[in-house]
């Protein structure tokens, strides 16, 4: 097993979704040529990297022969046609399983999409296979490899979305998010990443975890990708915004939509710079005083008095949830649980009613106390912290990786945007993880302008 960076493909030389859908709009590139590109990727790299649980590639060159055959007029309506995407395997694509990682689920197959899948494909996205998770997409580690280095962890729990983007195997996946599933793996990878707020997008058809916790967000090459996505779905869900979404989506193309005025950021230091390493707490302060030479205006942040205790009822919370979820399965087959996950429900199933209340009224007040921080009365801020706690921990360890920076996001259920920063000294990815009390356009605004700073090396 070779431990370096990827050896067959170099992933700065993948074409990320923008630039895609750019080429497609111009007849560059039609949706065949942008799929053959995806797998001839995965040809060369999905054996040693095991980004995926399917490739379903005969329908996904069916998808695409029909679309290039679709009248201008009708593809026009098609924002995302012609984009290949991955689709992590707790989240149902008709026709390809559901496996989550489980042997009780080995003969699934979805019936119909996810009203999320569904969404990306009226949208003209081409479902090219379902990505490798951890089972039931919590602790335990699934069979995918770094694509940084072979002998490290991409992390988890959306382990082959964030592999097979940062290997560019496509442009953009979903992942889950109900510790640090999203941010964390993406940040191990070198890809960006969107967690919005909880329950932006709906977790029908999704495997839950913990019903809430659980985030459903997309990976993708570029913040500018995961703005693209974000803002075309969002007009899907919510048609009121269509006008916003045709502006700010053709914006985004134009490539000017974050070139304004440098971002009023805060830095969230207690905690987060007490519990890095020390490489990676340099590293995130050397983006900082990056960031802050480029124009940015840099504050500091102090977290609210309810933070204390939050990663404790966040673990409650998630743990007796996901007890009530497999608590049948859990008796009857207890061998087919790993040992993350065992020890996740035994610990639901044994807190009480009464820790349980009180961890969920805990969330509610820490939601509203950090909303609250976040949307100062002189205005509104970006809060800035590492996405993780160090770069991706050895393969053989078993481990993906300590989740409890993204946790404070997952629990608040406020939006967070995951942006590759810098390599550490091992030469791995870091990432910054940058967080807003609400949806806001400008929260994708500020990821990018520090993104467009720090110029992330991404073929290492």
């Amino acid at each position: 097993m070779n431990g370096s960076k990827w050896p067959h493909v170099a992933v700065g030389e993948a074409r990320g979704l923008v630039d895609a859908v750019r080429a497609l709009r111009a007849g560059d590139l039609g949706p065949v040529e942008i799929l053959d590109e995806c797998l001839e990727r995965i040809e060369a790299s999905e054996f040693e990297v095991g980004a995926w649980v399917e490739v379903d590639a005969d329908g996904a060159r069916r998808a695409a022969a029909r679309q290039a055959e679709l009248p201008r007029e009708e593809a026009r309506g098609l924002p995302l046609l012609g984009i290949p995407i991955g689709v992590k395997d707790i989240i149902d694509a008709a026709g390809l399983p559901t496996k989550a990682g489980s042997a009780l689920r080995a003969d699934h197959r979805a019936q119909r999409d996810a009203p999320i899948v569904k969404i990306l494909r009226d949208l003209g996205a081409i479902v090219l296979g379902k990505t490798e998770t951890t089972q039931f997409a919590t602790r335990d580690h699934a069979r995918t490899r770094n694509p940084w280095n072979l002998d490290r962890s991409p992390g988890g729990s959306s382990s082959g979305s964030a592999a097979a983007v940062s290997s560019g195997m496509c442009p953009a996946a979903l992942g889950s998010q109900t510790g640090g599933s999203i941010t964390r793996p993406a940040s191990f990878c070198g890809a960006a990443s969107f967690k919005g707020a909880w329950g932006a997008w709906p977790l029908e058809g999704v495997l839950p975890v913990s019903q809430h916790l659980d985030h459903v967000g997309p990976m993708a090459r570029s913040v500018a990708d995961l703005a693209l996505l974000w803002t075309l779905v969002e007009a899907r869900l919510r048609p009121e915004r269509a006008a916003d979404s045709s502006r700010r989506s053709a914006a985004i193309l134009a490539g000017e939509w974050y070139r304004c005025a440098p971002p009023r950021l805060a830095v969230i230091e207690e905690y987060f710079h007490e519990t890095s390493e020390p490489s990676a707490l340099d590293a995130f302060k050397s983006c900082i005083a990056r960031l802050e030479e480029a124009g940015a205006k840099v504050e500091r942040l102090a977290l609210p008095p309810s933070f204390a205790g939050m990663h404790a009822s966040h673990g409650l919370v998630m743990a007796v949830e996901a007890a009530e979820v497999h608590r049948r399965d859990f008796a009857e087959r207890p061998d087919t649980y790993r040992p993350g996950i065992t020890h996740l429900i035994e610990k639901g199933l044994s807190a009480s009613a009464v820790d349980y209340r009180a961890a969920r009224v805990h969330q509610q007040r820490f939601t509203a106390d950090l909303a609250a921080a976040l949307d100062a009365p002189v205005g509104p801020v970006v809060a800035l912290s590492p996405a993780t706690v160090s770069s991706a921990p050895r393969f053989e360890d078993h481990y993906t990786g300590d989740a409890q920076f993204n946790s404070v996001w997952s629990f608040s259920g406020l939006p967070t945007c995951g942006v590759p920063a810098c390599l550490g000294e091992d030469g791995l990815p870091l990432g910054l993880q940058l967080g807003a009390a609400r949806e806001p356009f400008g929260l994708f605004q500020a990821a990018a302008w520090c993104e467009a700073v720090l110029e992330f090396p991404r073929s290492g």
